[in-house]
């Protein structure tokens, strides 16, 4: 359905600027755009039936936040990258639902984790798409910074006991989530490459 709306947008845009060559880029683009659109009302609209739309707006700004330049797991279309993405949200509900989190060793070990991880492999791109040089270092630099402002953030919150940090921890624990597994899939990916490659 996505696919087939960006399809037509994008002859849209087509007719009014007389410009064919782009129309994959627009495809692209808009694709992107729409998905990233209704997964987020999505979201909002769940946590408003859940009648916990202060968090669901907390944990999108903190998923999407550190997300936009840290990178992840890229799924293969744009309906799975939705369902998962709403999924996430849904079982973070059903986890968060009667959970009490507070500030302790163990949740701050995990913050300094992620920031190391998002220091050390960020942005984690599609080996199909790379990010191009000449952005990879700005992208890991205001990964870490923005994932450093929401971890110190977290912690104030829950150490204040505010029940809102709850919402945005769990959005970083998202994205250190789809960060793991983007960096896993590579590797198997790069080795399945390399052994494929050796054996011809």
């Amino acid at each position: 359905m996505i696919e087939r709306i960006a399809e037509i947008v994008s002859e849209k845009i087509i007719v009014y600027n007389h410009n064919s060559d782009d129309k994959d880029i627009y495809i692209y683009g808009l694709q992107i755009i729409l998905n990233t659109l209704i997964s987020i009302c999505a979201v909002l609209l769940l946590g408003a039936f859940f009648h916990e739309f202060t968090g669901a707006v907390l944990f999108l700004i903190s998923y999407c936040s550190v997300r936009l330049f840290a990178g992840g797991l890229h799924a293969s279309t744009n309906n799975r990258c939705m369902m998962i993405f709403i999924s996430g949200y849904i079982i973070t509900y059903l986890i968060l639902k009667n959970l009490v989190i507070h500030f302790n060793p163990v949740i701050l070990c995990f913050l300094i984790l992620l920031n190391c991880m998002i220091l050390l492999w960020a942005p984690v791109d599609a080996l199909n798409n790379p990010i191009s040089d000449k952005f990879r270092g700005s992208m890991k630099k205001r990964a870490f910074f923005i994932s450093l402002f929401f971890s110190t953030a977290v912690s104030l919150l829950l150490y204040h006991k505010y029940e809102a940090g709850k919402w945005a921890f769990a959005g970083l624990c998202w994205v250190s989530l789809i960060l793991v597994t983007g960096k896993i899939n590579n590797i198997l990916i790069s080795r399945g490459n390399y052994h494929h490659e050796k054996v011809q």
